[in-house]
């Protein structure tokens, strides 16, 4: 018999958490990543059309 069927259900809880978090940060690296980069290509498109009064506004 393999050793994996001798081991409680339970031994798989912290993998499986540690995959969830691993997914949710990788999810909110994502989001932070092309939230940055929407904002750098709206400056560029402001710029490219000429415009001087670009600078994003500080909230």
């Amino acid at each position: 018999m393999p050793a994996d069927k001798n081991k409680p259900p339970e031994s798989n809880d912290r993998a499986t958490v540690a995959a969830l978090i691993f997914v949710v940060l990788l999810v909110g690296a994502c989001i932070w990543v092309f939230t940055e980069l929407k904002e750098k290509n709206d400056e560029l498109t402001c710029v490219a059309s000429g415009r001087t009064n670009c600078a994003p506004i500080s909230q």
